[in-house]
């Protein structure tokens, strides 16, 4: 049995950011994101390597889930080719 989906609290901030976007009509059709950073992340902090790589993708999906909001067209994410073969696997699946 899956656990139950959770709708992740929205920063009140946030929406107002997001609603400004909208307002002003200057938004891109297509976003990119290049993860990078999230190994070294985790060892500042004193986490395993794998923390790094779950906050990360939380952090992929809350961009991925604000370009939808905002009406982004394309959304690309890129890992990087020579990464551990688990860690493309995680990102795989983190599509929301």
């Amino acid at each position: 049995m899956s656990p139950p989906s959770q709708t992740p609290q929205r920063d009140p901030e946030d929406l107002q950011r997001q609603a400004a976007l909208k307002e002003g009509g200057r938004l891109p059709r297509h976003i990119a994101v290049i993860m990078d950073g999230d190994r070294r992340w985790a060892e500042q902090r004193g986490l395993p390597r794998t923390e790094g790589h779950r906050h990360a993708r939380e952090s992929v999906r809350d961009v991925v889930r604000a370009c939808g909001e905002l009406g982004v067209e394309v959304r690309l994410r890129f890992a990087g080719r020579f990464r551990p073969v688990y860690f493309i696997h995680l990102i795989r699946s983190s599509s929301p």
